[in-house]
């Protein structure tokens, strides 16, 4: 796998990409739909909850702070972020479109989803010593 810090445009696309792969079989003949593919787009939500955290100490009124039930769980978000892939896991050539003007890849219609979390390393729980 590469990755790019910039990507040129004529490989943004699954045309572009293609074109490349034929490139590199160096006049070996391949038909349209002999090529496999399989695609995956990834969403990443960073930093998605932006409220505080609902568990804390409540005021009894009289000055001095208690909890009406016992704190359970941790004091803030424990996640971090989530990803959210929209997966294609096998097409040939001739099923999709995805050039410079048009895509064919809408993840709404993807066949697979996947979500993934990425926790903190240490969110702090309320019932734990600092």
């Amino acid at each position: 796998m590469i990755h790019l810090r910039h990507i040129p445009p004529h490989f943004s696309h699954l045309s572009g990409l293609l074109n490349l792969f034929r490139s590199k079989l160096n006049g070996v003949n391949v038909n349209p739909p002999d090529i496999n593919i399989a695609a995956r787009l990834t969403y990443c939500l960073r930093h998605w909850n932006v409220e505080d955290w609902p568990v804390g100490p409540l005021s009894s009124g009289d000055g001095s702070d208690c909890f009406l039930s016992l704190p359970v769980g941790a004091s803030s978000d424990p996640i971090q972020e989530i990803h959210l892939c929209a997966v294609w896991p096998l097409l040939t050539e001739l099923t999709v479109t995805d050039n410079e003007t048009n895509s064919g890849f809408d993840p709404f219609n993807a066949p697979k989803w996947s979500i993934r979390t990425q926790l903190l390393d240490n969110p702090g729980l309320l019932l734990s010593k600092d």
